[in-house]
């Protein structure tokens, strides 16, 4: 077959076989240097002949077998979490800092020991529930290049956190702050109110449509998966405040409910969250009560509905949660029936 030139994207990619070795990857020029771009294609064709050649991916970095360095791993967990949809500029700014400190790092010399050690002297003084995050992103990268055979899987042991929060506003509280809301920041109002009333995560409020707003519930649905075309949707009903604010809105058309203090969409669920976090943090200071996040407003919606009477059955219906342990973090939030129980056995 031999090796040819390929344009995509606007840039020159060499393709094909070899001398039995295929080679794929960018020439780093662009259409316009078609010459510079044929003499990269010959120096891979001399490299292959002396046994010297090392496949690179598109950003540059070694990969195959033993060569891959962790750079290359990080960048193409990174285009697979890219397919499969948005990537969260979170995962992002943490992968950043794993290549800035393992970037020419060959995957085969990585261990157990070395990882632990700089996890404890780069992270050791943040909260446990912090160092588990961060070492979630590490390990989803090696696990990642274990799948693709770029090395043996790391077999990194992961710290035990209760990240069962249960920091969350009671009823008064929540009152307060969507008070708050109506007076300082009312073009927020909706959002807060959904947060609160209805249990979505953010990233389901920020899909949420018009459209999906009925007259006496919503329709939150998931995002789909790739595994998962369609995931199916759960209904929330309305409580009295969001059918106060719903029925002013039945003007609006039929398009996304988040929207920004100028009526502009966000660009992700991230850069909403930033700004709603400011502004949540800015209101429990003026209320006077324990700064709060965005996500524990769905921890509020789970203690609020379960004073007021779900058990747990309600909650795992009302919240999306696929398994039920995922609800067992709430039980604490159920008034215990168990005076009444023992009153009546005889």
């Amino acid at each position: 077959m031999g090796l040819q030139l390929t344009e995509r994207n606007g840039k020159f990619h060499v393709t094909g076989s070899y001398m039995g070795v295929r080679a794929r990857e960018s020439t780093g020029f662009s259409v316009r240097h078609k010459v510079e771009a044929h003499e990269r294609m010959r120096e891979i064709e001399d490299a292959i002949a002396k046994g010297e050649y090392k496949k690179k991916n598109v950003n540059g970095f070694i990969v195959g077998g033993s060569s891959m360095d962790f750079a290359g791993a990080a960048q193409g967990y990174l285009q697979k979490k890219r397919r499969e949809g948005e990537v969260p500029q979170d995962l992002i700014s943490k992968v950043d800092m794993f290549v800035n400190a393992w970037s020419s790092t060959k995957l085969s010399d990585l261990t157990v020991d070395g990882v632990e050690t700089w996890f404890d002297l780069e992270y050791g003084k943040l909260k446990p529930g912090s160092i588990l995050r961060y070492m979630t992103a590490f390990k989803a990268i090696t696990n990642h290049a274990a799948k693709r055979g770029w090395m043996q899987k790391l077999e990194l042991p992961m710290p035990h956190v209760d990240d069962a929060r249960d920091e969350h506003f009671d009823v008064d509280e929540a009152n307060q702050f969507l008070d708050w809301i109506r007076l300082n920041e009312p073009w927020a109002e909706t959002i807060f109110t959904l947060l609160i009333d209805s249990g979505m995560r953010l990233g389901e409020l920020f899909r949420l449509k018009w459209g999906d707003v009925k007259a006496t519930e919503l329709i939150v649905r998931k995002k789909p998966t790739t595994k998962t075309k369609t995931r199916k949707p759960r209904k929330v009903p309305l409580s009295k405040g969001l059918l106060t604010i719903t029925r002013k809105m039945r003007s609006e058309p039929l398009d996304f409910v988040m929207r920004s203090k100028k009526g502009n969409r966000y660009s992700s669920a991230d850069s909403a969250s930033a700004l709603l976090n400011k502004i949540l943090k800015r209101g429990c200071f003026d209320i006077g009560v324990e700064p709060l996040r965005v996500h524990d407003l769905r921890h509020t919606f789970a203690y609020l509905a379960a004073t007021a009477g779900a058990d747990l059955g309600d909650l795992q219906l009302l919240m999306g949660h696929e398994r039920i342990e995922m609800t067992l973090r709430y039980r604490g939030f159920i008034p215990s029936r168990a005076l009444d129980v023992i009153k009546k056995l005889r």
